[in-house]
């Protein structure tokens, strides 16, 4: 459970990003244009994404919220909730 747990991985990702840092790692010049909330996590997920070689100049951080996603690996099967 969450609340046992010592550590949390956190990723960044969809379906958009996959496709530009896949273009971006064969020489395409990629660029997104989204909305992130302006608060620490919304900070981590835009250097996540200049980490895989996707431009952020497009990035707008406005309001607190982001949508997630949350997969819990139990030994060696993945359930998600």
């Amino acid at each position: 459970m969450l609340d046992q747990t010592d550590t949390l991985d956190m990723s960044y990702s969809g379906t958009g990003l996959n496709i530009l840092s896949g273009l971006a790692r064969n020489g395409v010049q990629t660029s997104l244009l989204t909305v992130l909330p302006e608060n620490p996590v919304g900070h981590a997920a835009a250097a996540s994404i200049r980490k895989l070689g996707v431009q952020d100049n497009h990035l707008i951080f406005k309001g607190s919220h982001i949508g997630t996603y949350v997969s819990f690996t139990y030994g060696s099967s993945p359930r998600c909730f």
